[in-house]
């Protein structure tokens, strides 16, 4: 297992991973968040209603991508 010096990466690791698990999980829950919260900027408020719903695939491809990226840098830190 990795020394004391990389506890921080490890949980930085296991943190992303878990953001990414949570978006795959609920991708509807996190678009409908992003849409409320740039919807009190002013000039999203010209945009239109189309533009401001999030799409339930690119969030579960950003999950995925974290998922990714987080286990590759789980397992640079456990080889390492």
């Amino acid at each position: 297992m990795a020394g004391n010096s990389y506890v921080v990466l490890t949980l930085g690791a296991i943190g992303v991973i878990a953001l990414g698990v949570f978006l795959v999980a609920r991708p509807g829950r996190v678009s409908k968040a992003l849409m409320t919260f740039y919807s009190k900027y002013p000039l999203v408020r010209y945009a239109g209603e189309r533009q401001l719903t999030g799409r339930n695939a690119f969030v579960v491809a950003l999950g995925i991508v974290l998922i990714v990226t987080g286990l590759v840098g789980l397992l640079g830190i456990l080889v390492s």
